[in-house]
């Protein structure tokens, strides 16, 4: 019996992608809403500790400060036009929801410096640093969304590859033939109360093998090896006969 937790959200009634795109759109609001407080009420440096700040930068690129337009334009808009396509069709195609939730971190992420991109420049108002002497690095909300998303996707694919490790080692039988310990611990894991032990057939035992009773006596059409030995009683009984 799955508990609340376990039962994936298509089962519910709601598809992994329903969520993914409402992430995709609050990032995407909040991205727009923080670069419009920045625009507005950062008029000046805020040291919040002396390794960040908060002030405010334009840059020409989309990532990081990175990416610039100025290069050549049509190549970046089409690079950008690719990603975005290409992340809402994953986002669209998979029934699991965290990573349907990396990839609309990274689209949200994308296309709010997209959006501000287009409005003229890119607003960064986080500043960290100093990195390299006086250098500081300054980046906004959609850059640590697409940072976010791009992490979550790679742990999803560590943990998948580390499951599927675990599950080929536990399925490799041991000497004997049996099913592995780990194998056994990963199903009671798993099922929990609800384990069904499946009883290994036992090998049929060969003719030399069978027990006195269960041997087929001359009586039977059958030729044994060896006489089977009589009763006291029919020894008496034919013993007597011959008197």
């Amino acid at each position: 019996m799955e508990t609340p937790m376990e039962v994936p959200a298509r089962s519910r009634g709601i598809s992994p992608w329903v969520l993914a795109l409402a992430v995709a759109v609050v990032a995407l609001w909040a991205d727009v809403a923080t670069k419009e407080w920045a625009a507005t009420s950062l008029t000046e440096p805020v040291h919040v500790t002396s390794w960040f700040l908060l002030s405010v930068r334009h840059n020409a690129g989309i990532f990081l400060g990175s990416l610039p337009v100025a290069a050549v334009p049509v190549l970046f808009w089409a690079f950008v036009g690719g990603a975005l396509t290409y992340l809402a069709w994953r986002m669209t195609r998979t029934d699991h929801l965290p990573i349907g939730i990396g990839y609309a971190l990274v689209a949200g992420g994308l296309l709010g410096n997209a959006m501000s991109r287009i409005n003229g420049a890119v607003v960064d108002y986080l500043g960290f640093g100093p990195l390299f002497g006086d250098v500081w690095a300054f980046a906004n909300f959609a850059d640590f969304s697409m940072l976010g998303g791009m992490a979550l996707l790679g742990a999803v694919a560590l943990q998948g590859r580390m499951r599927s490790r675990r599950v080929r080692a536990a399925r490799s039988p041991d000497a004997t033939g049996r099913p592995s310990p780990r194998l056994t611990r990963l199903v009671r894991a798993r099922l929990g109360p609800y384990v069904i032990v499946v009883a290994r057939s036992r090998p049929q035992p060969v003719a030399g093998d069978l027990p006195q009773a269960s041997r087929p006596r001359s009586g039977d059409g059958a030729s044994p090896s060896r006489k089977v030995p009589r009763g006291r009683r029919a020894r008496a009984r034919d013993s007597r006969a011959r008197r």
